[in-house]
């Protein structure tokens, strides 16, 4: 699979070489985010910093011409977060994300992957309440509000957000509301 999303990236890498558009870069620094994510965990050490780093160039290139790209600012700070292990970096990107367009989910989520990461329960599961109150017939969010509870041992809430997202799936597949 990895294989797949690092081809993916140097193809829309080189496209985004020859367009000069913002969103090719972004394109090609999602797929090197993936290939990056994706795949063994005894890679090679060279080859997973390359698509790291490729990501990182991507994503710059695309915020460097067009500075209000979230998505690609979202992309730079998962670059921060997992490979540079700068997190505060991230912290600090997303909130500027965060002022720039309040309700962009991907920018929400990847703060709350980052706060559960570092352990702060409490703010994560606030995040994943703004999470919901964008997209509250969402089961993904509920399921994570399910586990953020039970991490925190609040076996109540834990099965409350449990019986709510399986019920908000099951509708969903029914198409009832």
């Amino acid at each position: 699979e990895n294989n797949f999303y690092g081809l993916s990236g140097y193809y829309l890498f080189w496209k985004a070489r020859r367009s000069g558009k913002a969103e090719d870069y972004y394109l090609a620094a999602v797929d090197f985010v993936r290939a990056a994510n994706s795949g063994e965990k005894d890679r090679d050490a060279q080859a997973l910093a390359t698509e790291w780093t490729m990501a990182e160039n991507c994503a710059d290139s695309a915020i460097r011409i067009q500075p209000d790209n979230i998505p690609a600012r979202n992309v730079k700070a998962v670059v921060l977060s997992e490979y540079r292990v700068q997190p505060m970096q991230a912290v600090a990107l997303l909130r500027e994300n965060e002022k720039r367009d309040s309700t962009n989910i991907e920018t929400h989520y990847i703060y709350l992957s980052l706060l559960k990461k570092a352990g702060e329960l409490d703010k994560a599961i606030r995040r994943c309440e703004k999470l919901i109150s964008l997209q509250p017939q969402n089961p993904e969010f509920l399921y994570e509000m399910s586990g953020l509870y039970g991490m925190k041992g609040d076996s109540l809430n834990a099965r409350v957000f449990l019986d709510l997202a399986v019920k908000v799936q099951r509708n969903a597949g029914s198409g009832i509301k």
